[in-house]
């Protein structure tokens, strides 16, 4: 996963999640449920709270989980936070439509924009961009697919053609629509 000094805190990572008590790990995942910024992983994170969130994060795949993992590889505790604060702020967001919209006024720094767009650049993520029915507003994968999205577009604007391409839901027209006007205003706000 990590080389040199950064392998050694997934070493520890496997060493927390090993003395851990199993049914304790297993709720801990089935809680998380993608939330990872809703409890106390969060700017005011202690060391052992972001371990514990990163014995969740190994263990699981979701879009959401990967992002954190790869900006902590990268640049470590300060970028985990900042990226969890990302999180937080979008939570505030009553759904995806407002959430797409919105997120050019949520501050975040290029290194989060970069991972966003490596891990969205990935054919195997589009999936997490269909809603189960059409109808839905506030599935924490989606939510958190089109809040990478939105993140993704400043690293390379061309992002959001090749996400166009890629998506099929009858939905996602309209979204795209959302991500584009919301890119723009962050282009210009940040001109």
């Amino acid at each position: 996963m990590a080389h040199g000094k950064e392998g050694d805190k997934y070493a520890l990572v496997r060493e927390f999640e090993a003395a851990m008590d199993p049914e304790v790990l297993r709720e801990l995942r089935e809680q998380s449920g993608g939330m990872y910024y809703s409890g106390t992983a969060n700017t005011d994170s202690t060391e052992i709270d972001l371990m514990a969130l990163r014995v969740v994060l190994v263990g699981n795949v979701d879009l959401a989980s990967k992002f954190l993992l790869h900006v902590d590889e990268l640049s470590g505790s300060d970028s985990l936070r900042d990226a969890l604060a990302y999180f937080h702020r979008i939570s505030n967001f009553s759904n995806v439509p407002n959430m797409i919209k919105g997120t050019y006024k949520v501050p975040a720094g290029d290194l989060l924009h970069s991972v966003a767009l490596d891990v969205l650049d990935d054919a195997r993520a589009t999936k997490s961009f269909t809603d189960r029915s059409d109808k839905a507003s506030f599935e924490r994968p989606l939510f958190e697919a089109w809040a990478l999205a939105a993140l993704a577009a400043r690293a390379d604007e061309h992002f959001i053609d090749r996400l166009a391409d890629a998506l099929t839901s009858e939905s996602a027209p309209q979204r795209i629509r959302w991500l584009r006007a919301s890119h723009k205003k962050f282009r210009a706000a940040s001109d």
